[in-house]
């Protein structure tokens, strides 16, 4: 059997028409069912089906390695597209409320709105496995053949993809307890494409799209689309059509990232040259848009300022209390959907953020944070600044994200000008020192050095002017801190100076960094310029030249880092260091931040080079990275692989409590991997009872130890599974 891969290329080299009818049979009804869970709307569904499947005949086709999980990817982000836009919301808001009324099960109905979006989030090859045995309906033995792994491979693989998947649903808030995942997916993921699409997707070769470079094939195949009434494409379908045509190609496996701040003023004002801006605040209580003062436009060359907009400010006046806009961000956060979100900010904010921004990144309450604050010291410095000087509570996060951007984008706003329009609060004093800092760095890190308040508040002081500093004049930043500073104070600044300059210049940092004689203050700015010396400049010889430095815990921590950021940039130079290493505390301290962030690749290959190297101090680095917590997508996955591996060693298995040496260390794994698998992890207590049924106890008492921990997370989600859970394996409740 010709695979799609080999289909897909005798399409584009060779204009084969079948082959991609062929590669249209294997995969439509999977494109088609994807593309109506994210727009509701079977009609939106047979248009997203056509662009994709588009996009495919345009592409080299150099860039995909699996046809099937490269189509999802391409009917899930055009979906979303297409979603997004304000003429298609209110008719997807509105299928949604249809789809609520049938009657699927509810666990279905919660999943299947960002089904395709976890999916996108794992690891390409438990993805393509996933997507054909669920999607596409395949059977194991038919993945297996068509993708030349054994079918215990592709098992091994299905098994590890659901795993990580729950996790996915679980960081969205979605826990299936009554109905399995794999049912759930069975039962709904698949749905039959329609006969029409399948001839309209069947006549797309026809149209010589793909097989060339120019626009000439795309006019035809858009007016064939209109003759055959296929589907109904407007001006701006069109027009995607046309774009796609001259060099758009759809390679990426996630969605390229978007900026959380609007384009600085001078960009913005090479597109739209106008003397005029207006702003706009919606009033919640009638439903309409009221026009601000009309300003003159903001430019880098220009003085005045803008009074901030009294509608915003009456919104954002509510929420100067830090736990009052701590529980609107939990609040909004927890809607989950980027559509309802934007419009919540909207009402609550008179904020505009778009759903794009938003999408896919929704990872925690701060991300959100960061998207807000953002938007808003692109768009409304002002309204920004004094919502800032009102504001009680934690100011790091507007230090960190607003305040630089505001700095960056809006120029014209200086000390002199903005001090009209700050409100008085509790910051205001620190956000014009802040912005008398950027003509006069200097003279205002001696007056905060000076000043009389509590060292507390000095630090964080300190902090924040490091935090805003002129890049320009860094380097002269960071000789006044080492000579005027000391201690805590030096600790508060310096990192974050060195951090700066770090980008800029590395072999400065690196001066300053043979400079410090202190373990804690070395150790603390190696770590926070690690990012830039790491992941920008590759600096890892220099680095581990600097490390060679320091001793202890303070070397572990420097090395964790280290190896945390080496393993996203070069996995191979990461593995020789590490096979190289002699220490068993070095060991320890590289392999947990490392090992779950390797590709499954990288992990075998590493995996089976160190257990071939088993010594006694190398088994005690492996088994605590089995019980390391640390807060990463395959910590659990690297957790249970370890565990596997030891206990099918003579020496370790079968486990047990009360045991000495590295044996306990097994023990401890265990039951750290059953408390954290679910706990913290959120897999499903089901799975986590089969890998408890899987391992090999010396007693039957040791399982029950270990079940235990399982039923004291399990009765709180679903007392009577874990009452079961409890009777079949011996656990006595109290």
């Amino acid at each position: 059997m010709e695979t799609d891969l080999a289909l897909l290329s005798r399409y584009h080299h060779h204009r084969d028409a079948d082959a991609f009818r062929q590669i249209v049979e294997m995969h439509a009804s999977m494109v088609h069912a994807t593309a109506r869970r994210v727009t509701q709307d079977a009609a939106l569904a047979k248009d997203v089906a056509q662009e994709t499947f588009l996009a495919l005949a345009r592409s080299s086709g150099s860039a995909i390695h699996c046809v099937g999980a490269w189509l999802h990817q391409a009917a899930w982000r055009k979906a979303l597209m297409l979603v997004r836009s304000e003429s298609r919301r209110h008719a997807y808001e509105s299928a949604a409320a249809q789809q609520q009324a049938l009657s699927k099960e509810a666990a279905w109905i919660e999943i299947e709105p960002v089904l395709d979006e976890a999916l996108a989030e794992l690891p390409e090859q438990r993805r393509n496995v996933l997507i054909e045995r669920y999607l596409e309906g395949r059977t194991q033995q038919e993945i297996a053949l068509r993708s030349g792994l054994s079918q215990s491979s592709v098992s091994r693989l299905l098994d590890q993809g659901l795993l990580e998947l729950q996790v996915k649903l679980k960081s969205r808030g979605l826990i299936t307890r009554s109905i399995a995942l794999t049912t759930l997916l069975s039962t709904h993921a698949t749905e039959a494409a329609p006969p029409t699409l399948l001839t309209s997707l069947g006549k797309l070769p026809l149209s010589g799209i793909g097989t060339t470079a120019t626009t000439t094939g795309v006019v035809p195949f858009i007016a064939m689309l209109m003759k055959t009434k296929i589907a109904t494409l407007g001006l701006a379908t069109a027009a995607i059509f046309l774009a796609g045509a001259v060099g758009y190609q759809l390679s990426s496996p996630t969605p390229s990232s978007n900026r959380w701040t609007s384009p600085s003023p001078a960009t913005s004002s090479a597109k739209h040259d106008s003397t005029v801006s207006t702003r706009r605040s919606a009033d919640t209580s009638t439903g309409n848009e009221a026009k601000s003062t009309v300003y003159p436009a903001t430019s880098s060359a220009g003085t005045q300022v803008k009074n901030p907009s009294p509608l915003m400010m009456a919104k954002l006046k509510l929420l100067t209390k830090e736990k009052d806009f701590k529980a609107f961000i939990m609040k909004v956060f927890a809607l989950r959907d980027p559509a309802r979100i934007v419009a919540e900010i909207q009402h609550t904010l008179g904020l505009t953020l778009q759903e794009s921004m938003l999408a896919g990144r929704l990872t925690s309450p701060a991300v959100l944070e960061m998207a807000i604050f953002g938007t808003m010291a692109g768009k409304h410095p002002e309204e920004m600044l004094a919502w800032f000087s009102l504001y009680e509570g934690s100011s790091r996060m507007m230090t960190m994200v607003a305040l630089p951007q505001i700095l960056k984008h809006h120029p014209h706003l200086t000390a002199a000008n903005i001090e009209a329009i700050l409100p008085f609060g509790p910051n205001r004093e620190t956000i014009l020192a802040l912005f008398r800092a950027q003509s006069d760095p200097l003279a205002e890190a001696a007056k905060v050095a000076g000043s009389d308040v509590d060292a507390r508040t000095r630090q964080e002081q300190l902090w924040k002017l490091a935090e805003s500093w002129p890049e320009s004049r860094l380097a002269e930043g960071v000789q006044w801190a080492m000579q005027n500073l000391q201690g805590a104070e030096l600790q508060a600044c310096l990192p974050r100076l060195a951090q700066k300059l770090s980008s800029r210049d590395p072999e400065s940092a690196f001066a300053v960094l043979a400079q410090i004689q202190d373990p804690d203050l070395l150790t603390k700015t190696l770590v926070d310029t690690m990012h830039s010396l790491v992941h920008e400049q590759k600096r890892m010889t220099d680095v581990l030249t600097v490390i060679d430095r320091l001793q202890g815990d303070k070397r572990a921590h420097a090395i964790r880092e280290l190896g945390r950021r080496w393993v996203r940039v070069d996995q191979t130079g990461l593995m020789k260091w590490i096979n190289e290493l002699e220490s068993p505390a070095d060991f320890e301290a590289a392999l947990p931040l490392t090992l779950p962030q390797l590709s499954p690749e990288n992990y075998e290959a590493a995996m089976k080079t160190l257990m071939s190297q088993l010594d006694g101090k190398l088994d005690v680095a492996l088994l605590n990275t089995a019980m390391m917590q640390q807060h990463l997508d395959n910590t659990t996955r690297t957790s249970l692989d370890i565990i596997r591996r030891f206990t099918e060693l003579p020496s370790y298995g079968p486990i047990a409590s009360g045991q000495s040496g590295n044996r306990d260390l097994l023990w401890q794994a265990v039951l750290r991997t059953t408390e954290s698998w679910v706990k913290r992890d959120g897999a499903p207590p089901q799975q986590a009872a089969q890998w408890i049924n899987s391992l090999p106890f010396a007693r039957a008492a040791d399982k029950i130890i270990v079940a235990e921990k399982l039923y004291q997370q399990w009765k709180v989600t679903d007392p009577a599974a874990a009452q079961q859970w409890a009777a079949t394996t011996g656990i006595k409740i109290q």
